[in-house]
């Protein structure tokens, strides 16, 4: 892929980045940002990132991959999934238990920080699950999940995965949203749901997932798929869709459009409080926020790989997954996001 205009300037010191992680040697951190790529000892395409502090996390990706690091990513060794298919999503309730989401309908649960990984079964039609991808997984604490993907239904949990159930759209307020590509559980109550093909659309529950409500954000003018979501509570988060970021300030009911100038095509968001957030995607690129959305500043990531997923965890310590085995960090300030 090309590299956009606005970070060819940029292109050989990502080139050096990934010159050095391929050599096992951890590249040097952007003096402007902070930004460094870290050392991941594969090729394959990761897909979703994610910490349970700031020392402990996991990336997932293509062909089963799942990496894990228990020094904040200064050092990543492979985890044996058990499985060859992509892997598309991870949750973490705690430091010990996960689950990680791919297609053929995949879903791997870990009680013991992913030394071992054990299949789960979702609940779907034996003649479509080798269709069926799960793009998406959200846990509240180690027993109530939610997870969804290319249908228009969302499976639902409540004992860890022992048993998965759809939780059927068209009598959930959800049909209209036929590609699921991200979820967050926020709390017992509020849960948002994001995706759409062609075009952008949210679903939310405020009452555990007993209804759900979609919202179309077509007359936001989108065309792309929407990304994400990050919220800070249960009425403040974030997503991203083509060169836009949008945020919401009454829990998905109404969003907001905002421009971020020189990005081409965003992937992913992830917020630290109410102002302080990233977002990522094609060719590297990282934009910082500062004031809510209100400007957005680019950042030298060290990469010119598609950057697919990020996570912001305590202390403010951020991380971007992608192509290419790609992991870059940054230490900024302030609370946790999930």
């Amino acid at each position: 892929m090309a590299v956009p205009t606005k970070y060819r300037g940029l292109a050989v010191a990502g080139a050096t980045a990934l010159l050095m992680a391929g050599l096992g040697v951890a590249a040097p951190a952007s003096a402007a940002t902070g930004w460094t790529a870290q050392v991941t000892r594969t090729t394959q395409t990761l897909r979703a990132i994610t910490f349970a502090d700031a020392k402990r996390g996991w990336a997932v990706g293509d062909l089963g991959t799942i990496v894990s690091t228990v020094d904040g990513g200064r050092s990543w060794i492979a985890q044996s999934s058990g499985t060859t298919m992509d892997l598309r999503a991870v949750s973490f309730a705690d430091s010990t238990t996960g689950w990680t989401v791919g297609s053929g309908g995949t879903i791997l649960a870990t009680h013991d920080g992913g030394t071992t990984w054990s299949p789960q079964v979702a609940d779907v039609t034996t003649d479509f699950a080798p269709y069926y991808t799960l793009k998406a997984v959200s846990f509240l604490d180690d027993l109530h999940g939610l997870a969804g993907g290319n249908s228009s239904y969302l499976q639902t949990t409540s004992d860890g995965g022992a048993t998965w159930t759809r939780l059927v759209s068209s009598g959930q307020g959800c049909s209209s949203v036929s590609d699921f590509t991200g979820i967050q559980f926020i709390d017992a109550q509020h849960a948002v749901g994001v995706g759409g093909h062609p075009s952008g659309i949210t679903c939310r529950t405020a009452d555990g997932g007993q209804t759900w409500t979609a919202t179309a954000l077509g007359s936001l003018g989108l065309s792309s798929p929407v990304f994400g979501p990050s919220f800070v509570d249960a009425q403040n988060g974030w997503a991203v869709s083509g060169s836009y970021a949008i945020s919401t300030r009454d829990g998905g009911a109404t969003w907001t459009l905002h421009r971020v100038r020189g990005a081409e095509q965003l992937r992913a968001v992830t917020f630290i409080d109410a102002r302080t957030g990233w977002v990522v995607g094609d060719g590297g690129a990282i934009f910082a926020t500062h004031n809510g959305g209100r400007s957005w500043s680019p950042a030298a990531s060290g990469t010119t790989a598609d950057l697919l997923s990020a996570f912001a965890a305590t202390a403010g310590r951020a991380w971007a997954a992608g192509t290419s085995g790609t992991i870059t960090s940054t230490r900024g300030h302030g609370p946790a996001s999930k």
